[in-house]
């Protein structure tokens, strides 16, 4: 998984992994990364969840609704 930057729009980190061969580009709300006092903080915290976050991505690339927290993940194209 590639974090890819903030999205200020929609107050949500933008990150991209790999779903059947191609790229998945989905938003992670701020909300569920929770308020961190530091920039580190937030990329080592998507560091440690990389795992759960690239199967909630790759569920919803498949059509699905991933399991709670990750279900308030959604794909950029559906912004």
């Amino acid at each position: 998984m590639d974090v890819l930057g903030i999205e200020p729009r929609t107050r949500a980190y933008r990150v991209r992994a790999m779903h059947a061969g191609r790229p998945v580009v989905g938003l992670i709300p701020e909300v569920l990364v929770g308020v961190m006092p530091r920039h580190n903080d937030v990329y080592e915290w998507l560091a440690q969840h990389a795992d759960k976050i690239t199967a909630a991505l790759q569920t919803l690339a498949a059509g699905q609704t991933p399991r709670p927290p990750y279900d308030q993940l959604r794909l950029a194209e559906e912004i």
